[in-house]
This record gives C-alpha cells, structure tokens and sequence, in this order.
C-alpha cells in the first residue's frame, strides 16, 4: 500500500501556451514534480502526452498528443500517487483546409444484440489512443457486464474490437449497470472504471481497478462495490480533485438532486477506500 501522507501535492501554476497543435511541445511549471521522467504522467483527458527531457521538480515540457481535446491538463507523479489539475483548459488547434462534409467517414456502428446505454473515454491499454467503455441494456433489461471497444484505429481509418465478459471476465460485475466514467483513482497512472447500479437496488457504485502493465492490453482487478445509504440511488458519476489533496474522488447524483462524495481515506494499490458526504 502506497500512502499520500507526508507527499508533497503536486501544483500547477501555469500552462503556457494554453493552446496548440499535436506534436507541439508545451509548457508546465508549478511545484511538486520530479527530475525523473519516469516518475510523471500528463495528461490530457482521456490521452496522455509525451513528455521531453528535461522535466523538474519546477517544470515539465511535453508534446500534445493527436487526441487532445479541450481539457485541463493534469500531472500525476506516480511516486507519491498525487495529481494536480490545471485551472484553466487546454485548446488543441488544428490547421490545414477547410471544412469538406464529404470526407466525412460513415458512423462507426458495432454488432451487438445489445443496446449501448451510457458511454465514457480514457485510454485504457496505455497505447496512446482513445478507448470506449460502455453499459447496455437487453431487450429493455440492463445488461450484468460492461463492455470496452478496444481502440484499433490507424490514421484516417476508425477500428474498435469488442472486448465483454467473454473475453475479460472482470468486466462481468454480475448487477445491472446505469451510468459510468473513468479515470485514475489511485495515482498509479492507470484510468480505472466506475459504475453505478441499475434495476431496483441502486445504492451501489462498482469500481473496476486498472491493473494493465503491458502497452496494447487490457487488465482489471475484481470488481470491488461501494454501498451508499439504504433508500439512495447512484446515478451520473463525476471523478475529480475538489479539495486539492492531490487525490481524485467520485461524485455522483443521487435521489432527491443530492451530490454523494466518495472520498478516498488514502491511496491504496490494492482497493479504494473511502468515506461517504452528501451536499444537495
């Protein structure tokens, strides 16, 4: 188990300039990084950027990736497992002619006798491209798995495989699912999987850890469940840093318009724990 205590919490105070091409470089001074490239993660979204040597403990250069888009960036020092989040947001650009409709690609459809219901973005093989992951429904009936397309995509050509519980049991978290998001939740750099219950007992938010250590693979531990209140319903979940420790949380709408917060009692490699508060 890794803890947070004592760590210094990254800072972001400024990310210059705040707008750019891919493949540009960037950058981000603050406090709380490291000399050691190896030891930090940017992030821009759902994709991750190329750092450029040499990084600080001050500052840190980096290369916007192709799959940027309007975001705060985020650094993550994966020593002490701490992240900052810049204020404002980062602009991709984009140059080159004008807008052509008909070099639009048709819709990218999948073959499934299910219904995709709620739909999120991170990447989560760590291979630089953006993956989906999705809750569905059957005939109506929410469906007890989640699915992730596996991001194939070459350049001009959009390609997703369908990855279920068929083929990665850990998606199988045996309970109707509603909404979803992903991000990282323990600092490992690594976005992981959140899940709120559907059907008639909805007081429960799964999270599915990333566990993956190989570019171009999925891998996730268990599902691990986190029960709310008896007579709460977990709905939409937000994951964000609200008081700035450095550690994200989950936010999720419940009954009655209330906020749920489910904040972490530390960084845990093994699991999440966490405490439960409630704002309306």
């Amino acid at each position: 188990m890794v803890t947070a205590a004592g760590a210094q919490v990254p800072i972001i105070n400024k990310v210059e300039p705040l707008a750019g091409a891919p493949q540009q470089t960037i950058l981000i001074t603050g406090s709380g990084f490291s000399s050691t490239i190896t030891d930090l993660q940017v992030w821009f979204d759902h994709v991750k950027g190329t750092i450029v040597s040499p990084s600080t403990n001050f500052s840190i250069q980096v290369q916007i990736p192709a799959q940027a888009r309007l975001s705060n960036v985020e650094v993550i020092n994966l020593v002490t497992g701490l992240s900052a989040t810049s204020q404002l947001k980062f602009m991709p650009q984009y140059g080159g002619s004008s807008f052509d409709p008909a070099k639009v690609s048709a819709p990218f459809s999948v073959s499934d006798p299910t219904e995709l219901f709620d739909i999120c973005s991170c990447d989560f093989d760590l291979d630089g491209k953006p993956d989906l992951a999705v809750t569905k429904l059957k005939n109506g009936t929410p469906a007890t798995d989640l699915m992730i397309l596996k991001n194939q995509s070459t350049l001009g050509n959009l390609s997703f495989a369908k990855v279920d519980k068929t083929s990665l049991a850990a998606l199988d978290v045996s309970a109707p699912t509603f909404n979803l998001n992903c991000g990282d939740l323990n600092g490992d750099g690594r976005p992981d999987l959140v899940a709120t219950r559907n059907g008639a007992t909805r007081n429960q938010v799964f999270i599915l850890r990333n566990t993956n250590t190989t570019p171009g693979t999925l891998s996730f531990a268990s599902v691990q469940t986190l029960f709310l209140d008896i007579g709460q319903f977990a709905f939409r979940v937000s994951i964000r840093d609200l008081n700035l420790d450095g550690l994200r949380l989950c936010i999720h709408q419940s009954k009655h318009h209330q906020r749920r917060l489910l904040r972490p009692d530390s960084i845990k490699t093994h699991g999440y724990g966490c405490q439960h508060d409630v704002w309306t």
